[in-house]
């Protein structure tokens, strides 16, 4: 039966992982109508029997750190080679190794994006090599944070274009490893001009990836500020986007859905990437039109360490030769070889980064639940990267957002209500988190019926309040008690709340079924990342 211990909460976290998402009222595939899913979330509410709603002035006594993150999340960063595997390992005889970081579209290995990967094994395999290659995958935006910072700095660095680079003065020892460019997505056939001016027109649905990870949400919003419009128009652009990213599935799951009119994406992904609609295998490519924008996405090459660049030279000129170019065709590279780059500059990369942190959410509040696990299994290091994860938001969360805790076990507890996150929720917020145990079973599904109730009620209560809500779920574990995944899903799905899914270690099996709700991220996070990757997630939202 409930408990109710004073009234409702009062602070909590706020927002995070990944994206401003709007909340469409009219979804495509929903079971219920909104005013039907909160008929029905009321009921499945009713039968969380073991819930407990704190009073939040319980967490006035301050006894815990208050905790920001460095300014420049750059001092976050783990150790580079901490859990991490090179996808193409060094020869042990050879002399000399260099350490090369690409970008991900061509260094993972999977069936479409693993171009330099082969070129790397093919190399360390050739007789007249002058030594060999280790090669690790990084996303463009992490590997700018490790170099620019000194953190960690390889002896060759290939990121998706020459954005990256910039900002550090870099010059490519090539400009061009394999051809590739971003673009736009339509079945239109839009360009960048024509989507900027339906997005501005409230007549066109359009999604792009974080420009603080991202090339080409990088690439996007350096045209949009320094080309096709500027910074003073770009509040009320973002206030018509329907999807900020995260990740590039979760783009491309919008799209399919038909929630996206337009979106970005790489002539490489575009070409190759599988996917299954209507359970028959097909690319975008067969579904979509592709017009190209920005800068190249041509894969440079730096030189960073110059005692190695005889070797990085050689390994370049090998990628260059006729056979892997073919090779890099094959993959998906060198389309589009007649398009022009656009005269733009990474040098404004770190501002005009800083003006999309302020006014990514149009001047929206954002209007947050995190729904934390608490269940035995998180006791330990789970439940401490749980506290630093959450302690990483409080930290960078403007005050003119709302947010609100519960945490789960057996039972369901809110800590703090939907509330302005002020300096007394931020205090609140973080005693409340220092005070975590973990203990007993794992109901998901009634912690996030709870959050999603606080949310419905905010929204019913504030009606004229013009914000983006979400949910954040944070676990490791599997449901075990309270309500079924099966008797929840297709109401939270109904709501239209994005359930951002942060994993600890391997996570819930059910947290891409959750997240792909309503387009929502899931992410995976180990204990050796949790810092960074959380703030970073943290500070781009907030």
């Amino acid at each position: 039966m409930k408990k109710i211990a004073l009234l409702l909460i009062v602070c909590l976290l706020f927002i995070g992982l990944g994206g401003c998402m709007n909340v469409y009222d009219n979804s495509d595939g929903n079971k219920y109508t909104y005013d039907e899913a909160v008929k029905n979330l009321k009921k499945l509410y009713d039968r969380v029997t073991d819930l407990t709603i704190d009073d939040p002035a319980i967490y006035d006594t301050n006894t815990q750190e208050f905790w920001v993150p460095e300014n420049d999340i750059g001092a976050l960063l783990p150790d580079f080679f901490l859990g991490r595997q090179a996808v193409v390992s060094s020869n042990r005889s050879d002399a000399v190794t260099a350490v090369i970081v690409s970008s991900t579209e061509k260094a993972v290995a999977n069936e479409t994006d693993r171009w330099l990967i082969d070129v790397a094994q093919a190399y360390n395999n050739s007789p007249n090599r002058k030594g060999s290659i280790e090669l690790y995958g990084v996303a463009s935006g992490e590997m700018f944070n490790y170099t620019r910072t000194n953190n960690f700095i390889p002896d060759g660095w290939t990121p998706s274009n020459h954005l990256w680079g910039d900002p550090m003065n870099l010059e490519p020892y090539v400009e061009r490893m394999a051809g590739n460019v971003a673009g736009i997505v339509s079945k239109d056939g839009l360009d960048a001009e024509q989507v900027i001016s339906g997005v501005e027109a409230g007549t066109l649905n359009f999604g792009y990836t974080n420009p603080n990870a991202s090339s080409t949400g990088a690439n996007f919003l350096l045209l949009y500020i320094n080309v096709l419009r500027s910074a003073d128009s770009f509040r009320d652009f973002q206030r018509n986007i329907a999807l900020m990213s995260y990740t590039t599935p979760q783009m491309r799951s919008a799209a399919l859905s038909g929630k996206l009119d337009a979106f970005v994406y790489e002539s490489q992904q575009f070409a190759t990437g599988k996917i299954t609609t209507a359970g028959t295998e097909t690319t975008l490519a067969e579904m979509y039109k592709f017009v190209p924008f920005g800068v190249r996405h041509d894969n440079p090459m730096y030189i960073l360490n110059e005692s190695k660049r005889e070797l990085i030279e050689d390994f370049t000129d090998f990628a260059l030769n006729s056979e892997n170019q073919r090779l890099a065709s094959g993959y998906g590279f060198n389309q589009f070889d007649d398009y022009k780059s656009a005269k733009m500059s990474g040098d404004t990369l770190h501002k005009d980064q800083a003006h999309y942190k302020e006014n990514k959410s149009g001047g929206r509040p954002v209007v947050s639940v995190f729904v934390c696990d608490l269940s035995g299994s998180m006791d330990g290091t789970p439940l401490n990267a749980l506290k630093r994860s959450l302690r990483s938001c409080a930290g960078v969360i403007s005050p003119d957002n709302y947010i609100g805790l519960v945490t789960f076990s057996s039972d369901v507890k809110v800590h703090l209500p939907i509330t302005e996150f002020d300096d007394v929720m931020c205090n609140r917020f973080l005693e409340a988190t220092g005070q975590m145990k973990a203990r007993g079973g794992t109901a998901i599904y009634s912690g996030l019926v709870v959050g999603a109730k606080m949310i419905t009620d905010h929204k019913a209560a504030n009606p004229d309040m013009d914000a983006i809500y979400k949910i954040y779920l944070l676990t490791d574990g599997e449901n075990n008690q309270g309500l079924s995944k099966e008797a929840t899903l297709d109401t939270l799905k109904s709501l239209n709340i994005p359930i951002y899914c942060i994993g600890y270690n391997d996570g819930s099996s059910d947290l891409d079924d959750i997240a792909g709700l309503n387009e929502a991220p899931h992410i995976k996070i180990n204990d050796q990342n949790v810092d960074y990757a959380l703030a970073n997630f943290f500070k781009a939202e907030f």
